[in-house]
């Protein structure tokens, strides 16, 4: 009677053996690596800031089509009438009137179409800096 004898169980411990070995190597790598932080000798409660922090203001949206027509919001107005209609929804928001600090602060979005001609764009943003509005944002998309 001839015994023969399984190898297939010898090779398979001789090649998980190496990977043990460097999944070892590698716990004790980060043990060591996380613990290298220096440790303070007592423990600190940082301050608490209590300073006013200002709310994002929601912008005031200037929609401008291709055809030239112009939207403060929801409402449509001609270019002359623009100045004043920003004014009127900046006095709408504070149920005051605004100062003139408080109006050069207020952030104005523009969004215009694709193809609106770009003259009618600059003259928008030509009346906000006489405005000295200083916070103005062109959409566009990616």
């Amino acid at each position: 009677m001839k015994i023969t004898r399984d190898d297939s169980s010898s090779e398979l411990t001789e090649s998980t053996l190496p990977m043990i070995n460097v999944v070892f190597l590698l716990l004790i790598f980060f043990m060591i690596a996380g613990s290298l932080q220096k440790t303070l000798p007592f423990n600190i409660n940082p301050l608490q800031a209590k300073a006013d922090i200002p709310e994002q203001e929601k912008p005031l949206i200037i929609h401008l089509s291709a055809l030239g027509r112009i939207m403060v919001d929801d409402q449509e107005i001609e270019f002359g009438q623009l100045q004043t209609a920003i004014e009127q929804k900046f006095n709408n928001i504070d149920d005051q009137a605004t100062p003139p600090v408080a109006l050069r602060l207020r952030p104005i979005t523009i969004r215009s179409d694709q193809s609106t001609n770009t003259t009618d764009v600059i003259k928008i943003l030509s009346l906000l800096k006489e405005m000295k509005i200083e916070q103005v944002a062109l959409a566009t998309v990616r």
